[in-house]
């Protein structure tokens, strides 16, 4: 056991410091004024007092009434930096730097738990590390509520095996740290969906419906969840409706999302559902489809999970605005895809040993690859002025980026907010 350990502890060691290192320039960066000066600048004094760190439980996401989003958790690590540096931008940076890394290793953490084993564990922590998709979720600031979203997601997953026995610690350190991702981002509601599939891949289905206690944890979460949203905000007649409405407005977003998941080849700060490509997802499906025939020594409880974790905040994602839509949304999902990639590594490193120097070859290179991406694709968050040519070439046609030419081109630059574009619409 101790020899395992601290197998696993180098293995993290390393995760952790490739997913550091290749985010360590953007400790430079500056703010995009895209949401952060919304979350960060409009609360400077509020965040840089002591009293900001309880505050934060009380206030919406974003400034005004006009939003319901309501994520505590993110606002109090905007508070905890503000209270090392004030609206300094290297500290915001640096927090979502070391949260990325964190989730790294809790990843890592997951597929050893999974049963992948060393080789195919390492091999797909390393690909979510240095995925270009994690770019808006990292070197944006605003992104941090999907990183933290995905570090207490991952912890629940982690958690949860111990949780299913007789260990009330863990069950409990479970059910907080599901509330903890409830804390973060909205698409949390979905995990308990995540978890049943956990549970699929190592138990049938008639001992887990005998898990009652976890369910009413489950359910506990959520009421406290909704209930302190309750006292903050009331929804709008007919907001049920436009979800919906939306989500259907952002159908083919969602071809769009699971091509970006294995084929990162259009890399956009922002875009709407007019600015995206298709034919990735299709020959994604495709592609993963053809895989799951050819390889059947894949586990299908593990493929069932690696699909849960993928497509399910994708669905989530749907319901989001319909005029503007951000990559950081992609982040959990990604671990999905790396899940899934991983089994298949599992499967091929079972094969004769010269197989595991190919399949380490390959993943060397695609991992290079990928890092070399995520470092050039990082530039575009560096500073208002570059975010704004971005957000211009991504979506020409969207009113953010004719708002964005306009104050460019006569006023050097006064990037709006996502509030003053939401009264605009």
């Amino acid at each position: 056991m101790l020899k395992g350990n601290r197998r696993f502890a180098l293995l993290a060691a390393v995760i952790a410091t490739i997913s550091t290192a290749l985010y360590a320039h953007t400790w430079r960066f500056g703010y995009t004024f895209l949401d952060d000066n919304d979350i960060i600048l409009s609360r400077r004094e509020l965040l840089a007092k002591p009293a900001g760190l309880v505050l934060s439980f009380t206030q919406r996401y974003f400034v005004g009434n006009s939003n319901f989003f309501y994520r505590p958790l993110v606002n109090l690590s905007f508070a905890i930096d503000a209270q090392i540096a004030g609206t300094q931008p290297w500290i915001y940076h640096l927090t979502n730097g070391l949260l990325h890394a964190t989730a790294c290793v809790l990843l890592l953490a997951l597929f050893r738990q999974l049963r992948l084993g060393d080789v195919a564990s390492t091999a797909a922590a390393l690909l979510f590390s240095v995925h270009p998709m994690h770019v808006s979720s990292v070197a944006w600031i605003p992104g941090r509520n999907d990183v933290l979203l995905t570090c207490f997601a991952l912890a629940a997953m982690t958690l949860l095996p111990k949780a299913t026995k007789a260990c009330p610690i863990a069950k409990l350190c479970h059910v907080l740290c599901f509330l903890g991702a409830l804390s973060c981002k909205e698409t949390a509601i979905c995990l308990p969906l995540v978890f049943v599939a956990q549970l699929l891949a190592f138990e049938p289905w008639r001992a887990i419906a005998k898990r009652r206690s976890l369910a009413l944890g489950w359910a506990t979460a959520l009421a406290l969840y909704f209930m302190a949203r309750s006292m903050l905000m009331t929804l709008p007649a007919g907001y049920s409706r436009k979800l919906i409405y939306t989500a259907f407005t952002n159908r083919w977003v969602l071809l769009s999302d699971i091509g970006k998941l294995l084929m990162p080849i259009r890399l956009q700060v922002l875009y709407t559902a007019r600015d995206i490509l298709i034919w990735p997802g299709i020959v994604v499906i495709g592609v993963v489809v053809s895989v799951l025939w050819f390889c059947r020594q894949m586990r299908p409880g593990i493929v069932l999970l690696a699909l849960a974790i993928s497509i399910l905040p994708l669905l989530m994602g749907l319901l989001a605005t319909d005029f503007i839509i951000l990559e950081n949304r992609l982040y959990l999902p990604i671990a999905g895809a790396c899940l899934l990639v991983g089994e298949l590594i599992r499967t091929l490193v079972n094969q004769p040993p010269r197989s595991v120097i190919v399949v380490g070859t390959i993943v060397a290179s695609v991992s290079l690859i990928l890092a070399l991406i995520t470092t050039s694709y990082c530039k575009q968050y560096a500073d208002r002025d570059r975010f704004a040519q971005a957000a211009i070439k991504a979506a020409p046609g969207s009113y953010l980026a004719m708002r964005l030419e306009f104050m460019r081109s006569f006023h050097g630059y006064g990037g709006p907010s996502r509030t003053e574009v939401r009264r605009k619409q």
